[in-house]
């Protein structure tokens, strides 16, 4: 008789790792041998399952096996597989999935019918596979050979598609009740895919989307699959695609006509810059190329109404006009630009990409009394407010790490407000200091964390040159909470260094005051109106806490 058993508290490869692993094998000539594994926490693949256990039971050529684990910290995600493996003559092995089996994805529950997967060197057939859910349903059944003619069928039925967005970096927010069947054949020679499905209810983006109907169909003659993809929202088709695809070549090629079609599906690939898009985009598009080398272009391709906020300033501009899109990238050529107070802009440049990779933004916007920022301390401690301004912005780099060069002249209804102590450094007081207490990271959690992620927010630089006029009231806040705060107007050229990824705010210039006051508070209760007088001057030297002031005032 063989027994083993093994322990560890960490096994690692890479990013995957298991913890509190252990493992028992016993075995002997006359009884069937059984193996059992477990882990308190597994990483694979970036997705983690806790309190996983495996069960394998060998005896005559068969295998019990059952896999579970489950989500510990709310139980929404869990699995129970149960199969029996049978090893046939032949290097057969069939696959009977058990009664019972099933998983919950986000709490809702999955089952697993009883089905049979037969494998063996160059094939495998799927007998009766079905997966369900309420009213939802997957099935599948056929064969697929690498030396025959194969089929492998499946069907869909009110099939909900949010499933799909735990599986998604970008928060695209997928609804819709799917149905249909669709046919694979030739896998290994020459795929073919065969559909006609047809989507209710869809939503992209918190976005209606209405009924989507997808189809393809195989065209002997051409040795293509003809694709077919069209919306409709309330008697409208604001979507239609037609094409084919090429197998052999691997080749696409795509005509797509937008009536209208919202914006505001494809929010999620710009996230990290901008929010609560609106609007419509009308034109023709062309889809063409090998998978690997796919060109995108356009023909009256215009932008109606096309709002938006950017999330750095918190200002919502609208976009009206054509745009022009090329092998090369989406380029805009003196397209108007406004806010919500008539303010008017013009955009040139582009968002310029080498085969849909490599992404990359080249934008100036020349503008004239145009509101730059629209922020509250919430959104910026170090410095917020309401300001309007005449001048250009260059916005340059990379999606994941954009450059905004941004030179102006203060108009009016401009008030900044500039905190010297934020509530970053305000966690020390005369009285009180507040200690973060020290936490232990399992190095473990944080492997993998320094390596590219897709889904990492992109990272700003700002440049700002201010010249500041006696327009705009600038708030130096010494101690906002009791109302210690100057207000004063005046001019000055001030520049300002901003990196919230790599927590940098400086700020420099000399500020030469005209007219202001200042509320001076003793000790939080006595308070005295001080009117300043010209010539002062308030000198920033980087560091907030480095301001100097310069000013003379009457009581």
């Amino acid at each position: 008789k063989l027994e083993a058993k093994a322990l560890s508290g960490r096994l690692a490869l890479n990013a995957n790792y298991l913890k509190d692993f252990r493992i028992q094998v016993e075995a002997s000539v006359d009884s069937p041998a059984v193996l059992g594994m477990f882990s308190k926490n597994i990483r694979l693949a970036g997705m983690r399952m806790d309190s996983s256990k495996v069960d394998i039971k060998a005896f005559d050529n068969k295998v019990d096996a059952g896999f579970r684990f489950k989500n510990d910290s709310t139980d929404n995600n869990r699995a129970d597989i149960l199969a029996r493996l049978d090893l046939l003559e032949g290097k057969k092995t069939l696959i009977s999935l058990l009664d019972g089996s099933g998983l919950s994805l986000e709490g809702e529950r999955w089952r697993l019918s009883p089905a049979k997967i037969s494998i063996a060197d160059s094939s495998v057939i799927v007998d009766n596979f079905n997966i369900r859910n309420g009213l939802q349903e997957f099935s599948m059944a056929g064969e697929i050979n690498r030396y025959e003619p194969d089929t492998l069928n499946f069907g869909l039925k009110d099939f909900d598609i949010a499933i799909f967005n735990l599986f998604l970096t970008k928060s695209f927010d997928f609804k819709g009740l799917f149905s249909g069947n669709g046919v694979i054949s030739d896998l290994y020679r020459s795929p073919k895919v065969f559909f006609d499905i047809t989507g209710d209810s869809v939503y992209v983006f918190h976005n209606e989307v209405g009924k989507l109907k997808l189809m393809s169909k195989w065209d002997d003659a051409g040795k293509q699959l003809n694709l077919l993809a069209k919306s409709n929202l309330n008697g409208t088709s604001n979507f239609t695609a037609t094409g084919f695809y090429k197998p052999d070549s691997s080749y696409l090629s795509m005509n797509a006509s937008l009536e209208d079609l919202t914006v505001s599906y494809f929010e999620p690939f710009l996230d990290d810059l901008i929010s609560k898009s609106k609007g419509k985009l009308s034109g023709e598009l062309y889809l063409q190329g090998p998978l690997d080398k796919l060109t995108l272009t356009g023909k009256d391709c215009r932008f109606k109404d096309f709002g938006f906020t950017v999330d750095f300033t918190q200002v919502p501009y609208t976009l009206e006009g054509p745009v022009e899109l090329n092998e090369r990238g989406i380029f805009f050529k003196n397209l108007p630009i406004t806010d919500n107070y008539r303010g008017r802009g013009v955009v040139n440049g582009a968002l310029t990409y080498n085969y849909f990779r490599d992404l990359a933004v080249n934008v100036k916007v020349d503008f004239n009394n145009l509101q730059a920022l629209n922020t509250s301390e919430r959104d910026n401690e170090y410095f917020y407010g309401s300001a309007f301004a005449t001048g250009s912005i260059d916005i340059k780099g990379p999606l994941e790490k954009i450059s905004m060069d941004i030179d102006v002249l203060s108009n009016a209804n401009t008030a900044i407000h500039i905190p010297l102590s934020s509530s970053a450094t305000a966690s020390q007081t005369n009285l009180l200091t507040f200690v973060q207490p020290n936490v232990w990271i399992d190095p473990y959690d944080t492997l993998g964390f320094n390596k590219v992620d897709k889904s990492n927010p992109t990272q700003l630089d700002v440049k700002l040159r201010a010249n500041v006029t006696p327009q705009a009231e600038i708030m130096i806040e010494i101690n906002k909470s009791v109302g210690d705060v100057i207000k004063a107007n005046g001019n000055g050229l001030i520049n300002i260094d901003i990196n919230p990824e790599k927590d940098i705010f400086d700020i420099f210039g000399d500020y030469h005051v005209n007219t202001g006051s200042y509320k001076f508070v003793l000790a939080g209760f006595a308070a005295k109106d001080f009117t300043l007088q010209p010539g002062g001057t308030i000198n920033f030297n980087g560091d907030l806490e480095e301001t100097t002031l310069n000013l003379d005032a009457l009581y």
